[in-house]
């Protein structure tokens, strides 16, 4: 979620338990419940997921109150993984509102949001589709290989703090400078793909 101008992930737990009663319980702590309900009803009718036997819970972790919809696809996807008993990795991040007809929007703030997870470690983003002339996806590609362009510098100069054997020094700039290459690549890429090709399209 985005407070003022800075990106903080929540977590978010969901737990379905089969109801023994006419109507199934929805409880939501830190989320609205009505906007739950309705998220419900769009997993029901869009992804086919029976969830009229099954009470639903869900928390937002920390005791933190969310009032966006950038964390509809979280839920959503949340409340499947527990009726389905099938959970979702910790190293991923999702976000995205969710439309009544069962699309994904976009929600403001993406880049920012997509800086912050990979900032954070998560290897998998799963977010709305990218709207034209968005590089959200160079972007994210570009930050982890710099990562771990930084971790081989980190390594480089210990080797020559600790008067480490030349060649075994050299091989290593060898391969810094071969990963910068590939980011000069990818980078030029990225220019060609979308700021030349719109630029000739406008």
């Amino acid at each position: 979620i985005v407070e003022g101008n800075r990106p903080f992930l929540v977590e978010i737990q969901a737990l379905t338990a089969k109801s023994y009663f006419g109507y199934p319980k929805r409880t939501a702590s830190g989320y609205d419940l009505n906007r739950l309900n309705l998220l419900i009803a769009i997993i029901e009718k869009r992804a086919g997921v029976d969830l009229s036997t099954h009470d639903v819970y869900l928390n937002i972790v920390g005791g933190i109150k969310v009032r966006e919809n950038a964390v509809d696809l979280a839920v959503a996807m949340s409340i499947i993984s527990a009726v389905k008993n099938q959970p979702i990795a910790s190293s991923t991040a999702i976000f995205g509102e969710l439309g009544l007809s069962g699309e994904v929007r976009s929600v403001p703030n993406l880049e920012k949001r997509v800086e912050e997870a990979v900032r954070l470690g998560f290897a998998t983003l799963l977010l709305p589709r990218l709207t034209k002339g968005a590089n959200i996806k160079s972007k994210v590609k570009v930050v982890r290989r710099l990562k771990l362009l930084e971790g081989q510098v980190r390594g480089l100069q210990k080797m020559v703090e600790n008067d480490m054997y030349c060649i075994d020094v050299i091989t290593q700039t060898s391969a810094v400078k071969q990963g910068l290459s590939n980011v000069e690549d990818m980078l030029l890429e990225n220019h060609l793909d979308h700021c030349v090709h719109h630029q000739m399209q406008s």
